[in-house]
């Protein structure tokens, strides 16, 4: 039997990825005709620190649309082949059109809110072709920095207060004092920075004693190396003795012996004259080495009163979020730009040889990559966090709409584009930027002709949108215009700018259907009283209507969302007839395609209106008052009753009572006295 209610009531870690493009084929419902499709994913970074929050980009790279059933559209695993994002799964449909890309942001937390263990891990993608894209990554630590300060007897500040300089950046970008070995002047204790006096045997215990007890596969170690040197030499003499160089040699020596012990990368920046004849003798597949500049070459110096010349270019961009290798190309480029001889080399493939944008005859060769080396440290960092002054902002998710985007482009006036930008609350403005398509000089990047268009996020949601009248791009005859979206923090901060393409097409066919599921009711419930009908519809481009039925009723709702609605229809069942009864919700897409979710129900019919209560209209304060009722229900089953008693209080559901018979119940007004009004 159904119960039935009646109420009686009186008121109411290093990141390394690899991009596998993976073909696939499709076949159409008109012709056996095959066409091929391009899916990658990739990440933001190639290395990244533990707990650090990874961007991943899944973009269409081919000429046809592809398709999803689920969001979001990749999933993590762990070395065990055990899923570890996302922590939820929302079934529908979408479409990757082609140059369309999406990217989600991973926090390092697995499925129970863990932060990831260091390891490898596989990035798929989730598409409904049998093809997928495939990216593998490390996570490493941030790792840690033995600092050395040489030639102390010249007392040159470049060789002391630089480092302290360095010393400060790299608290800055996520150091701790426990993660950095500071080899110094001799400061009779003044300076708490400096662990030791900057000497050979003190370089060499740091290498050997205190890097072994820290550094492992996963955390690696930096020696930075700053100032002055000699071939295969660099000088560490200070006012209290010991040691006067570091040949090339020995600290190879100590490096190999540190390796054999933890297996930990080594990165040797060495800023110093003629360091890069350190380069062949550090050479390993696990080492990357760095040097200011050529072997058998003097190194600029100045003009900051710190930093050797390229040090004051290069380690500026590293503490602001440039990769290795585009700090290196950034000061090289700009040092020789400033007239010094900027003839930095860098060796990160092991072979022994360095390369630079200049090589040793001060010819230009180009930005690495290059012979080899450029690939590993152009996708490496160092640090944790990136200081506001060239800070990277997190782009959460992009969104171009192109300009036949679901409209008829003769009709259009403007196209909508926006941008969600991860670090809302820093974010003070972004604009984007039209490339004139006529631009042809690809060598020019610094001139590119861009017309900047303001954007707003007047809902401070991290949402930044604008208008752009389609007339700026329909005066060209050009298709395909690239675009530049840029964001300034508060601090005056500028993030890495981002590049996207907007293209000037016929509205494509859609032929995706759209997607709807209801929710409430279950298929084959009772319902009686108020039966609230919920669900949820999706398409992968733009809803149009929403068409609820049952029975002979009829609702249609348009959905203030053009991609994904939920929806909710309340319905008195009193105007229903009793028994089973077909409800359908009918969504359609703005191209017209159908799609319809069928739910049977029974309807049962409601108890009749209970009787009035019937009792005493008046009681005196301290009396027990006694009242009852009854009802009929249709079908004969158990009712349930309750009695509201107008002082806030309410009895529960008495029952169940067998229909026709009376329900009673007492009640004391303490403290009061009044006439009591009846109602049913």
């Amino acid at each position: 039997m159904n119960k039935k209610l009646v109420g009686i009531l009186t008121c109411t870690l290093l990141i390394i990825t690899s991009v596998l493009p993976v073909m696939g084929t499709k076949e159409t419902n008109s012709s056996s005709f095959i066409y091929e499709q391009d899916l990658t994913v990739s990440t933001n970074r190639l290395v990244y620190s533990l707990e650090e929050e990874m961007a991943i980009t899944v973009k269409n790279t081919g000429k046809d649309s592809i398709h999803f059933s689920v969001f979001p559209k990749i999933e993590i695993f762990d070395e065990d082949e055990n899923k570890i994002f996302p922590s939820y799964i929302e079934q529908g449909s979408w479409t990757l059109r082609p140059g369309e890309s999406e990217t989600y942001i991973w926090d390092q937390k697995d499925l129970d809110g863990n932060t990831a263990e260091p390891g490898d891990y596989m990035i798929k993608t989730v598409s409904d072709l049998p093809m997928e894209a495939v990216a593998i990554p490390v996570l490493y630590d941030r790792g840690y920095v033995i600092l050395v300060a040489g030639d102390l007897n010249s007392h040159d500040h470049r060789c002391y207060d630089g480092p302290r300089e360095i010393y400060d950046d790299l608290i800055d970008i996520g150091y701790t004092d426990e993660r950095i070995q500071f080899l110094n002047e001799e400061n009779n204790g003044i300076d708490p920075k400096v662990d030791a006096i900057a000497s050979e045997a003190t370089v060499e215990a740091a290498i050997k004693e205190w890097a072994l007890t820290r550094v492992n596969w996963y955390s690696p170690l930096y020696i930075i190396m700053f100032d002055h040197g000699g071939t295969n030499s660099f000088s560490v003499v200070n006012s209290a003795g010991g040691g006067n160089h570091v040949s090339a040699s020995d600290l190879r020596s100590w490096i190999d012996y540190l390796y054999s012990l933890t297996r930990a990368h080594v990165n040797v920046w060495i800023m110093s004259c003629k360091s890069g004849s350190f380069i062949d003798e550090l050479s390993r597949n696990e080492n990357i080495t760095i040097t200011s500049t050529c072997a058998g070459i003097n190194n600029p110096a100045g003009p900051s009163p710190y930093y050797e010349h390229f040090t004051r270019y290069f380690w500026p961009k590293i503490v602001c979020g440039y990769t290795w290798g585009e700090a290196f190309n950034y000061a090289c480029y700009h040092g020789h730009q400033a007239h010094h001889r900027s003839l930095a080399q860098l060796d990160d493939n092991g072979d022994g040889d360095g390369h630079g944008v200049y090589d040793c005859s001060e010819t230009y060769q180009g930005d690495l990559p290059h012979h080899g080396d450029g690939n590993y440290s152009m996708n490496h960092y160092m640090g944790l966090f990136r200081r506001r002054c060239m800070a990277r902002i997190v782009w959460w998710k992009l969104i171009i709409s192109s300009i036949s985007h679901h409209k008829d482009k003769q009709n259009l006036e403007t196209i909508p584009i926006w941008a969600v930008i991860g670090d809302k609350d820093s974010v003070s403005s972004a604009n984007v930027g039209v490339l004139d398509p006529n631009w042809e000089c690809t060598e020019c990047l610094e001139d590119m002709p861009y017309e900047y268009f303001e954007m707003n996020d007047n809902d401070n949601d991290g949402r930044w949108t604008v208008e752009i009248p389609v007339e700026e791009f329909t005066k060209y005859e050009a298709t395909d215009f690239t675009l530049l979206i840029t964001a300034k923090g508060k601090e005056g901060e500028t993030s890495i700018p981002l590049k996207t393409s907007v293209y000037l097409r016929e509205p494509p066919r859609d032929d995706v259907m759209p997607f709807v599921n209801i929710d409430n009711p279950r298929d084959g419930q009772v319902v009686g009283g108020t039966l609230n009908i919920k669900g949820r519809a999706s398409d992968n481009m733009e809803l149009k209507t929403i068409t609820v039925y049952l029975g002979n009723y009829k609702e249609e709702i348009i959905p203030q969302s053009s991609s994904h609605y939920y929806f909710e229809v309340p319905l008195d069942l009193v105007q229903f007839p009793e028994g089973k009864t077909t409800l359908q919700v009918v969504v359609t897409d703005a191209s017209g395609n159908i799609y319809t979710h069928v739910r049977e129900v029974i309807i049962v019919g409601s108890p009749s209106k209970p009787d009035t209560p019937s009792g005493p209209r008046q009681g005196k304060t301290g009396t027990i008052l006694t009242y009852s009722t009854v009802t009929t229900d249709p079908q004969g089953d158990k009712v349930w009753y309750m009695f509201d008693w107008d002082d806030g209080t309410t009895t529960d559901w008495l029952g169940p009572f067998e229909s026709d018979v009376t329900c009673e119940s007492s009640h004391d007004w303490n403290g009061c006295s009044k006439i009591l009004p009846i109602s049913n």
